[in-house]
């Protein structure tokens, strides 16, 4: 049921666009955040694997977007507003922030951040996809989730043995465990790791505020080492992530360079023991034992893991074909709209 509907700032040809749909007081809230730039090839690929997501998981469910353009050159903005329009009924709330110049990936990611309201969010950048899987089953009492992603570009799913995230299941200190790894390399992978707003402050932001092109370390740094985390691991992936058009993995990005170099100047900041011969050689000794456990006892005999391989195995072998019912979607839009 409709109940309001108000426009600020000149309405979708304003800075920002603010639009209330539905009645949530009987609810959970759920915030989807999205965070683009020069997006025009993915970004209603993007937004289908959102709606998907509230369509067939999300019926008691009240869901928000909030949409960070980050001063785009292309027609990410007007595909953005076309979609929402098309389908404003699936949000209870939309808003768009509409930058008028670029701030770079972090820049675009705390204006996001202290645009949602909400406890449970996630943000995804708007290359990357939803997987079909529930992803509001991770909605509980842990203050953070750490998910399996599926890789993709084009049309591969790429295979993957995952030993990152199997450590993580079988270690029972995990803050201590990742707190430590955190010193020598990024273990998270940030597309899939789902996190509880309260656990942001400003001092938070401070730190972000930083950098330029990276949010995921220092973020995750800062979290691992002064906050008292709920760990929770999910056994199935959520997230997609199209691995090779993104800043940091496609080397010919045009910000790549920028953010090579800001990694380097990150990595001495923070990573304090890559340098440590010593250190990285126990680290690396400690990780192989881990992952020989992990490759011939717990593969087979452990039931959390047998789960995990199974669920991985099931949605390795099915991506392929939601990748395809996602894009099928995305092209009948831009068809419908004359955007092709």
């Amino acid at each position: 049921m409709i109940l309001e509907e108000k426009y600020r700032s000149g309405g979708w040809g304003g800075r920002m666009i603010c639009v209330n749909i539905k009645d949530s007081e009987f609810m959970k809230d759920f915030i989807f955040g999205v965070f683009c730039y020069n997006q025009e090839n993915y970004i209603i690929e993007n937004l289908e694997s959102i709606k998907y997501q509230i369509v067939n998981h999300g019926k008691d469910i009240n869901c928000s977007i909030v949409i960070g353009d980050d001063c785009s050159k292309d027609r990410t903005l007007k595909y953005i507003k076309l979609w929402l329009y098309e389908n404003k009924n699936v949000f209870s709330h939309i808003k768009i922030i509409d930058s008028p110049s670029n701030k770079g990936v972090v820049g675009n990611y705390i204006s996001l951040l202290k645009n949602i309201d909400t406890n449970n969010f996630k943000i995804l950048a708007g290359d990357d996809l939803y997987y079909k899987n529930n992803i509001f089953s991770v909605l509980g009492d842990e203050n953070i989730v750490i998910s399996p992603m599926l890789r993709f570009h084009e049309k591969k799913v790429i295979r993957e043995q995952r030993y990152n995230l199997k450590k993580f299941i079988v270690i029972s200190d995990k803050q201590k465990y990742i707190t430590n790894e955190l010193k020598f390399n990024n273990c998270l992978e940030s597309p899939g790791v789902f996190l509880d707003k309260r656990l942001f402050d400003e001092a938070l932001y401070t730190e972000l505020e930083k950098y330029k092109w990276i949010e995921d370390l220092p973020l995750f740094n800062y979290l691992f080492s002064n906050k008292k985390l709920k760990i929770g691991i999910s056994y199935q992936p959520l997230v997609m992530y199209r691995d090779d058009v993104g800043i940091s993995t496609n080397k010919k990005h045009v910000r790549n360079l920028e953010f090579e170099e800001e990694r380097l100047l990150l990595e001495k900041t923070i990573n304090v023991r890559k340098h440590n011969l010593l250190a990285l050689r126990i680290n690396k000794t400690k990780n192989s034992i881990l992952k020989r456990l992990c490759k011939y006892y717990y593969d087979k005999f452990d039931a959390d893991m047998i789960t995990f391989n199974n669920n991985m195995a099931k949605a390795e072998n099915e991506a392929t074909e939601y990748l395809a019912l996602i894009r099928k979607n995305a092209e009948d839009f831009k068809t419908r709209r004359g955007l092709k």
